[in-house]
């Protein structure tokens, strides 16, 4: 019997070990280069600034996210400031996020369940993006499905300890993104329904409340806002994010599922999944399904204020990619039932829907991998902006992707020439300016002077020169910048 209980556990571990390492190759391969949006390259500097003693420069949505930006200015204190560094962290949370679940289906259902969506989550196309940026979802997603495994954990043990642990993931959960409190009522119905335990709930809810009380001190101490990071978000993000909406399009906010574009089919079967669970689970189930049902609502109907009207977030899939993978761990659920009846038909929709992510996830394979690229460019543009040399900038707004590359290259040998609009060219421009000086300059102390608009200078539609402030504007660049939304190359020039 012993000797069972090993090998299970060996195997256990082992599988654990090839879900994690796979998810890292997986991450790897299809990682996109640091966005051209300022979340990104933005925490990147002011991490930079933490590890200088510089303090932030200003406190806003992306540096009250201190259970990213601590962890990342660790990262950069130990390791330098190369901005390859900057993908461990979110490969580490989409891996260990497929590892939990699997723990969560094997615990609720069967090793093969668990493995089923493990595998799932790890190709679903979203990742590429989400497991390979320091956006927020893959960090909430990472300890959410931690939080899940370990209530359940002590929905079999009954321990304290492990129950106050579950609190203390889900305050770092919210210190990702406080849309974290979207989970809170399902993992509220997970703690209660199984054995309607109001004292252990009572129990998760107050040491949370805890946490947060002290993160509110902390933040009121720090920046003295009385309302701490909530009054921060408010004040910041929440009034420059666009969000404002009329009646009708709150009312008809569902509509904009077609943002999701081949996801949305994905969408719909995974909430299919979950009325199925719902209907024919057990406690702990059901309390999964809610979960999910709930966070999706709430992603869709969530506002941030009433006058005016005020959405909290967009409809998007890196939003929905939070929860996503519960959603796939419901959906294989309801196939795994349907094999009792149907086994070709569930067997073939399994097929079908890993067919597709595979594809399309191998879609997002970039050219050239973008680790690689990143450590190229740093090695180029380190130096370069240290000396204070010319840096020549040029947008292109469409690059093909792995695969669309060679079909392209194949059939016509041409790229897309359509020409991007002004504004578009601007914004893209004055983006990759600053993400340039983030990632690149040594010296975060000289950001600002470097991040001034003036340092530009337009060459032609698509082309601007970058001249570092003080260098002599007559000298040729000693590099070029060819970019995109998710590609990036620096090519040095001859002098």
């Amino acid at each position: 019997m012993l000797t069972r209980h090993a090998d299970d556990r060996r195997k256990t571990l082992l599988i654990i070990l090839g879900i994690f390492l796979l998810s890292v190759v997986v991450r790897i391969l299809t990682a996109e280069y640091i966005d051209i949006g300022g979340d990104n390259s933005e925490k990147w500097r002011q991490a930079h600034r933490l590890i200088e003693g510089l303090g932030y420069s200003v406190w806003y949505q992306q540096t009250v996210r201190w259970a990213i930006m601590l962890p990342l200015a660790g990262i950069m204190k130990v390791f330098g400031l190369n901005p390859i560094l900057a993908y461990i962290q979110p490969i580490v949370f989409a891996s260990a996020a497929a590892v939990f679940i699997f723990l969560i289906g094997q615990r609720l259902h069967s090793s093969a369940l668990g493995l089923t969506a493990a595998l799932a989550t790890i190709v679903f196309p979203q990742m590429a993006q989400t497991g390979s940026q320091l956006w927020p979802g893959v960090f909430e997603l990472g300890f959410l499905s931690a939080c899940v495994w370990l209530i359940l954990v002590w929905l079999d043990t009954r321990s304290r300890t492990v129950l106050a642990l579950a609190a203390l993931v889900f305050v770092l959960g919210w210190g990702s993104r406080v849309t974290m409190i979207y989970a809170a009522p399902g993992l509220a119905l997970l703690i209660w329904l199984p054995g309607r335990n109001s004292k252990a709930l009572f129990g998760f809810a107050a040491v949370a409340g805890a946490l947060l009380a002290l993160e509110w001190v902390v933040f009121w101490l720090m920046t003295g806002n009385p309302l701490g990071r909530i009054g921060i978000i408010t004040g910041t993000h929440l009034q420059t994010a666009g969000l404002d909406i009329s009646l009708r399009e709150y009312l008809l906010n569902i509509l904009n599922l077609s943002k999701l574009k081949g996801l949305l089919g994905v969408w719909i079967a995974c909430l299919g999944g979950a009325a199925w669970v719902i209907v024919r689970g057990d406690s702990r189930w059901r309390a999964l399904a809610l979960l999910y049902v709930i966070h999706c609502f709430l992603l869709l109907y969530m506002i941030s204020g009433v006058s005016p009207l005020k959405l909290a977030m967009p409809v998007g899939t890196r939003f929905w990619g939070t929860v996503a993978p519960f959603g796939l761990l419901l959906l294989f659920r309801a196939l795994f039932d349907l094999k009792s009846i149907r086994p070709k038909t569930a067997t073939t929709l399994i097929a079908v829907v890993f067919a597709a992510f595979l594809g399309f996830t191998a879609k997002k394979i970039p050219p050239t991998n973008s680790l690689i690229q990143i450590n190229r460019d740093y090695a180029l543009l380190a130096p370069i902006l240290a000396e204070r040399k010319p840096v020549l900038m040029r947008y292109e707004h469409w690059q093909p992707d792995f695969i669309e590359e060679r079909v392209i290259a194949a059939v016509t040998g041409k790229r897309d020439t359509r020409p991007p609009r002004e504004d578009h060219v601007l914004a893209a421009i004055h983006r990759n300016h600053a993400r340039m000086i983030a990632l690149f300059l040594p010296n975060v102390s000289q950001a600002d002077a470097y991040r001034d608009p003036g340092n530009l200078r337009i060459v032609d539609y698509t082309t601007y020169l970058f001249i570092p402030p003080g260098a002599n504007p007559d000298q040729p660049p000693a590099a070029e910048i060819v970019y995109g939304r998710k590609l990036h190359r620096a090519e040095a020039l001859p002098q």
